[in-house]
């Protein structure tokens, strides 16, 4: 009996070590790619794109759950909303960015 109890802790610590590896990994896999989605949608408003980056910027707000680009996004999407005379919009977003810098 004490040997199988040996053998079910070793399988359970071994299988939870490997799922914290699995979440670890996932985590920066997800992180990139925010990363690349805002690299994808900064490139897009420095050649002028300003509906598209907009689009992309918000794209990037729904799946940043650990807000890492809140201010950043924000500024680029009044930047992009102020460019296209879109004047309403781009104060909420400055606002909003404001409201967000730390």
């Amino acid at each position: 009996m004490n040997s199988f109890r040996k053998k079910y802790r070793s399988a359970v610590f071994a299988g939870a070590l490997a799922l914290s590896f699995l979440s670890l990994s996932s985590e920066s896999k997800a992180q990139s790619g925010l990363e690349k989605q805002y690299y994808f949608a900064d490139s897009l408003f420095s050649n002028g794109s300003y509906f598209d980056a907009v689009t992309e910027f918000k794209r990037l707000l729904f799946f940043d759950g650990q807000r890492k680009f809140v201010f950043d996004a924000n500024y680029k999407i009044a930047l992009s909303y102020k460019a296209g005379t879109y004047f309403e919009n781009a104060i909420k977003y400055f606002t909003m960015a404001k409201n967000n810098s730390d």
